[in-house]
Formats: structure tokens, sequence, C-alpha cells
């Protein structure tokens, strides 16, 4: 053991170490993100996708062209972003084409939308939105609610906006999970 060089031993195995990283991160850019790009990429309703890696995590940022069927198309991604990875390791961020009017609606419903997720009383929610979204002028809009989200689009002339509201999931009555 005298003549043991540490410093060779630790250089070699900080060498091994950066080239195991750099061969998984490869890996996973050829396994993951660049066919989930182009996967992406395909779908009609996608304007342009982008993907980064934050935290462990994918964040797929995703821009969405205006789609008549926002909740399909909505669906439709999640079906193929999670043909590639599961649901705890990826988020997704929409981008729409807003303007200040859209927003400003969303805003003025936006309460709404998490009250009726949390108390379910959707056709009340819907009545409210209707009413307040006629205050705006906004051109159309579209609410709908599924097992997994509420979904809400606003259009006024060629700008849109997009917004979903994950749904908590309830074991048995008064209990989340």
């Amino acid at each position: 053991m005298k003549n043991f060089k540490w410093t060779a031993a630790a250089l070699a195995f900080f060498l091994t170490l950066a080239l195991s990283v750099g061969l998984i991160s490869l890996r996973q850019k050829q396994m993951v993100k660049e066919p989930l790009l182009k996967r992406l990429n395909e779908l009609q309703s996608v304007q342009a996708v982008n993907i980064q890696q934050e935290d462990g995590k994918y964040v797929i940022v995703v821009k969405l062209k205006n789609v008549k069927d926002f909740p399909s198309a909505y669906r439709k991604l999640q079906q193929e972003i999670e043909n590639f990875l599961p649901e705890d390791k990826y988020h997704l961020d929409l981008l729409d084409q807003r303007n200040q009017l859209l927003a400003n609606a969303y805003q003025a419903v936006q309460i709404a939308l998490y009250e009726g997720e949390q108390r379910g009383n959707f056709t009340e929610m819907a009545q409210y939105i209707a009413r307040t979204l006629s205050e705006y002028k906004i051109t159309e809009h579209h609410f709908t609610v599924d097992e997994e989200n509420i979904y809400l689009k606003l259009q006024h002339d060629d700008a849109y906006l997009y917004a979903t509201i994950k749904r908590q999931r309830w074991q048995k009555e008064g209990e989340r999970t």
C-alpha cells in the first residue's frame, strides 16, 4: 500500500463518475426528450414545444393553436406525454394567445372555478361564469368538466386563453386522496 497513488485513484473515480453521468444524460435525451419532442410537434393542436429538466422533473411547455375542442387536445397531450413519462415526472405548462381583456375576464372567474372544484357545484359555476363573461363581451367561451380536470377556453377575436384546474380525487364522502 506504500506505492498506492491516491491522486490517480481519485482522478480515475471522478472521471468515471463524470462519464457515467454524461452517458446517462445523453441516453435520457435520446430515449425521452427527443422522441417526445418529435411526437408532440406532430400533434395538430400543437404550435410549438419546449422541454427542459428542472429539479428532476421535465417541464414541458406547449403552445397550443386555437383549437375547437380544448379538453380533447389537452387529454391527447397528456396521453402522449405519459407514453414517455410517468405523471409524477413532468409538469405541463400551456401557452396560449391571450390579451388583456381575456386575462381580466379569467381573473374575474378564477375564484369560481376553484370554488366549483372544491364544492362540486358545476352547474352553478357554469351559470356564474356565463354571467360574468357576458359583462366582458367575450366572443366565445367553453366550460367543460371531466373526472380529471376543469377546462375553460375563452376567445375574443383572434385571442384565446386556456385554463385547466386539476380536480381532487375523493375516496369517500368528505375525504380527499
